[in-house]
């Protein structure tokens, strides 16, 4: 009951954002940890859209069919709509294209029991990734095999835009 009260007062009309520099934002993204059950489910309280990654991988698929349960299960004890705005897929560059295309497969499988878009970026699986999330930095403003991650994430970025407008 308690992630219900938290839900219905971060919606309240009468709650205001704090001030920050820029006085509003259009996007406000919350990533949470996959193995967090609680933190996965104050997101969803906070959330208005939904967008998943999908690990290529039967463990990842059913990460994905438990996260959309609890998207429902937050609709149902909200009242509110959460929309299931798209999932991606990342971790792609080391399959081989048979393998991806198996997982794809699977993947649009799992994604139509819950009518939920495949977007067409994918982000490819590369240690440098984990190394500038480690360091706490921008691959955006990085140079090297970084860039190839930056230019998958900027161009799911214009597609979750297109989307959702």
């Amino acid at each position: 009951m308690l992630l219900v009260r938290l839900a219905t007062y971060l919606h309240a009309s009468q709650v205001k954002p704090p001030v920050y520099e820029a006085s509003s934002f259009d996007w406000i993204i919350l990533d949470t940890p996959t193995a967090d059950e609680y933190r996965i489910r104050l997101a969803l309280a906070a959330a208005h859209l939904v967008v998943a990654p999908a690990i290529p991988s039967v463990f990842g698929f059913a990460g994905l069919n438990a996260l959309f349960a609890s998207v429902e299960s937050m609709k149902a004890l909200t009242g509110r709509g959460l929309g299931k705005k798209g999932c991606f897929m990342t971790h792609c560059a080391s399959l081989k294209v048979k393998s991806l295309e198996g997982y794809f497969g699977e993947l649009r499988s799992v994604l139509g029991s819950w009518q939920v878009p495949l977007f067409q970026s994918t982000i490819p699986k590369l240690q440098s990734i984990e190394t500038v999330h480690r360091n706490q930095r921008s691959f955006f403003q990085l140079r090297n095999d970084v860039s190839a991650a930056a230019q998958a994430y900027a161009a799911l970025g214009k597609e979750i835009v297109g989307h959702v407008s």
